[in-house]
This record gives C-alpha cells, sequence and structure tokens, in this order.
C-alpha cells in the first residue's frame, strides 16, 4: 500500500509542475507534503503499536478467563453437599435347625451255633473219645487234605553184643554234660566203644547204634527204685 500512495504522490507533483507558470517548481510545497508524509508514516506506526497492544491484552484476558474457569469448577465441586443413598437393612437369616440324626441300630452279634450236647461216654472202649471230636469239628475250619508223608522206615533193633557192658550211668539235664560208664570208660553222647557209636544216654538206659540196627542197655542194678518206676 505505501508504495502505491508513493507513486500516487509523485504523479501528482508531476501534475503540478506542469500546472505551475514559467516552469518554476513550487519547493514549499514540497517540503510541505514531506512533512505530511513524514507525520502521516509515525501515526500510522503508532496505530500498528496499539493494534498490536490491544492483541495482546485481547489474548492475555482470554488466556486468564480460560485457566481459572477449570480451577473455578474443580474447588466448587467439593463444596457439593455428599448424596446419602439408604441402604436397605438385610434381612437376618435364621437359625438352621440340625437335622435329626437317626439313632444307628446296634451291630448284630454274630450268630454262634449251639454246641450239640456230648452224649455220656460209654463203657465200650472203642467209641471213647469221640463226643468230644464231633464237638470240636463243628467248631473248626475245614482243613484241606494234606497228601500222606512218606513214613521213615524205623531202625532195625537188634540185641545187644556180648562184648558191650554198661555199669554206670551220670545223667544230667543238659544232653552235653550227660556222661554213661561204658566197657569201664566214662563216656558221652556221640562216642564209640566196641564199634557201636552211643546216641542218646537216658536216665534208665543208653541206645547204641551199629551199621546193622540199633539197641537199648538198662541199668537196673544202680538205679534207685523211683528212676525204675
Amino acid at each position: 500500500m505505501s508504495y502505491i500512495l508513493d507513486a500516487l504522490k509523485k504523479v501528482e507533483r508531476e501534475k503540478l509542475k506542469k500546472a505551475a507558470p514559467g516552469g518554476m517548481t513550487s519547493i514549499s510545497g514540497d517540503l510541505f507534503q514531506e512533512r505530511i508524509r513524514q507525520s502521516s508514516g509515525g501515526g500510522r506506526w503508532k496505530i500498528v503499536a496499539c493494534v498490536v497492544a490491544a492483541s495482546l491484552l485481547t489474548f492475555a484476558g482470554t488466556w486468564l478467563i480460560f485457566r481459572d474457569k477449570p480451577e473455578k469448577s474443580v474447588t466448587s465441586s467439593p463444596s457439593a453437599a455428599p448424596v446419602i443413598i439408604p441402604v436397605a437393612p438385610v434381612p437376618a437369616t435364621p437359625p438352621v435347625a440340625p437335622a435329626p440324626v437317626s439313632p444307628v441300630p446296634p451291630a448284630a452279634s454274630p450268630m454262634v451255633p449251639a454246641a450239640s450236647p456230648v452224649p455220656p461216654a460209654t463203657d465200650d472202649g472203642d467209641n471213647e473219645g469221640r463226643p468230644v471230636r464231633t464237638a470240636r469239628r463243628q467248631f473248626r475250619q475245614p482243613v484241606p487234605a494234606v497228601a500222606p508223608q512218606q513214613l521213615k522206615p524205623s531202625p532195625n533193633t537188634i540185641q545187644p553184643p556180648a562184648d558191650i557192658k554198661l555199669s554206670g550211668i551220670a545223667w544230667q539235664d543238659e544232653r552235653s554234660a550227660r556222661r554213661a560208664v561204658v566197657n569201664g570208660f566214662l563216656l558221652k553222647e556221640g562216642s564209640v566203644v566196641s564199634g557201636a557209636r552211643i546216641t542218646e544216654i537216658l536216665a534208665d538206659r543208653v541206645r547204641f547204634a551199629l551199621p546193622n540196627g540199633t539197641f537199648e542197655m538198662r541199668l537196673d542194678a544202680v538205679l534207685p527204685t523211683e528212676v525204675r518206676k
């Protein structure tokens, strides 16, 4: 805009120069116009400064207004009275009655079969002890049949030889302490005399073993009457 105004003013000056008589240039008019131009330029800057200042003030005021509004809204919220919502009372649950417990019937005792009466014993020797065995068998559980074991053959019993003489017995409760006097020698179980081995020493006799059989020798003469019985 300033360039356009300067161009218009220059055109007007040219017209004034041409219109002046004798081609004389009016210096006073130029000076007056320069003063007007300077004064008009300073006023323009003042107007611009005022507009800028007004804009700044308007912006500052607007910013202050919008900045204060959230604080007011935040601070005003606590002043509101709290709303109390009534709560309905919870009904108390009635106590639950315990379920009736049915009495447990006592356990039935196992039935025991009555024992059959034992018949009186008879004088017959063959029937002695049979009723007792019959009563006992009713209470016993059946036992599986067991195969009969093969019986070991009993050793052959032979006559004692004439060269073996028993003259005394020292019998004790401990088997290792038992002694027998055979052919004048004090011997223990396991000793061998005249080819015969002593297998057992008893209170009134001594047992011997030979390859062809076994035999016993009694000591009746030296034993007291109680031992002989």
